[in-house]
């Protein structure tokens, strides 16, 4: 009981791109996004490694992710990533990935789906999904 409580709800009608390939606007102090406008949520997108293209980006990222002990690939259409990511007190998070082949960046999205502060869980694992992809 305890386990469903702090999974939390899927936020379905939330997760995916909207027009022109961007993700939902941050709305409370437990997100992380890359295009964000606010400095209270904006991270960094992670960049290809030099002569990478995008099939190879998308493979490597689908690769660090699968050695995240807690973590589950729910979507993988595309450029498009859904995982969803436990925490190790139990909560689920939801790590969203936009494989941006014109910028040449991997555009990131990741937010709690219970509480208003993550204490700053979702940019610590932006981070080390970006230190993944380096060594990788």
């Amino acid at each position: 009981m305890l386990r469903r409580l702090l999974r939390g709800r899927r936020p379905v009608d939330e997760l995916g791109l909207r027009e022109g390939g961007r993700f939902r606007p941050c709305s409370r102090d437990n997100h992380a996004c890359s295009q964000s406008d606010d400095p209270r949520y904006r991270v960094e997108p992670i960049a290809f490694l030099e002569g990478e293209d995008g099939d190879a980006t998308r493979a490597r990222l689908l690769d660090v992710i699968g050695r995240w002990p807690r973590a589950r690939v729910v979507t993988a259409e595309g450029d498009y990533l859904h995982v969803e990511d436990r925490t190790f007190v139990g909560f689920v998070d939801d790590l969203e990935l936009h494989v941006n082949r014109e910028l040449r960046v991997v555009e990131v999205h990741s937010a709690s789906r219970l509480g208003h502060s993550d204490l700053g869980c979702n940019r610590k694992r932006v981070e080390r999904l970006r230190e993944g992809m380096r060594s990788a």
